[in-house]
């Protein structure tokens, strides 16, 4: 037994000391989260569907996992945004603002996971109680919600905010990305860009292309597992 306990990570030794994170709070916040986003959605002019935050779920779902090697081996974090606006846009079929929830949720629910993830592994390595470090993640995450609220809504009040003519130079800039991304993928979708026909249907073919690439590698590192040219792809 003491010489399994020697083996094990100097880290995971060190914090064998405290109380874990029971499954039941992650399942409580996501009952509470998920409860809280469906309300959102149903009781506001959103004219989304209740479908957003189940995207949202399957979205993080498959990409977390790749998503997080990637930025622990690069420190890229590479959420698949085109992805979720692809299939958000081939899913809306021309509903701009609906389109926007299930992008929004697709890409930000991995994103957030990613970024829960990397807070939890500093607490793990500052040896800081897990339980803490979770009460901290959750307390942070209420808080920064209602003052992103407030100061979305002190800024709309602001006159000819987002507009040429906006005091303080507050012409959202970076909101501007985000209008045309509905623009591109809602108002005009998918189909008209990658449809058949379109301008941009040979380049689908990357989506089988992408795959097999990996594939390809995987079998030669495989095969010629001392090769240390092949080492430099991952």
């Amino acid at each position: 037994a003491q010489a399994s306990a020697t083996r094990i990570d100097i880290h995971l030794r060190l914090m064998s000391a405290y109380k874990i994170v029971p499954a039941w709070w992650y399942l409580v916040c996501f009952v509470v989260a998920l409860t809280l986003t469906l309300v959102s959605i149903l009781c506001w002019p959103t004219n989304a569907s209740p479908a957003a935050p189940f995207f949202g779920l399957i979205m993080a779902a498959l990409f977390m996992v790749p998503a997080g090697i990637l930025y622990a081996v690069t420190s890229v974090v590479a959420v698949p945004t085109f992805v979720g606006e692809f299939i958000a846009g081939s899913l809306t079929n021309g509903n701009a603002m609906s389109m926007i929830f299930l992008k929004s949720f697709g890409s930000n629910v991995t994103l957030e996971a990613i970024a829960l993830s990397s807070a939890l592994k500093i607490g793990h390595y500052s040896k800081l109680p897990p339980r803490i470090v979770f009460c901290s993640q959750i307390v942070a995450t209420a808080l920064s919600c209602i003052i992103a609220i407030a100061v979305l809504q002190f800024q709309l009040s602001i006159e000819g905010v987002c507009t040429p003519d906006a005091p303080f130079r507050f012409t959202c800039r970076n909101v501007q990305p985000f209008r045309n991304t509905a623009v591109i993928w809602g108002n005009v979708g998918p189909s008209r860009l990658f449809g058949v026909g379109s301008l941009y249907s040979r380049s689908l073919a990357a989506f089988a292309a992408g795959p097999a690439v990996v594939l390809i590698f995987w079998a030669l590192r495989k095969r010629f597992p001392k090769s240390s040219a092949l080492h430099y792809f991952n």
